[in-house]
């Protein structure tokens, strides 16, 4: 999550798309794990770039 937090702020042409797919990659291993919690933090980063 921090490294898809960082390309959002860096903001160049690319960034959006690799942090959206940093983001939904880390979802999914949270949700494998049972981290719930984590799971609605990287919802809300995602909801917030959409």
């Amino acid at each position: 999550m921090s490294i898809a937090d960082s390309l959002l702020i860096r903001g160049e042409n690319e960034d959006e798309v690799k942090a959206r797919e940093l983001l939904e990659e880390a979802r999914s291993e949270y949700q494998d794990m049972g981290a719930d919690g984590f799971v609605d933090l990287v919802d809300d980063k995602l909801n917030a770039i959409l």
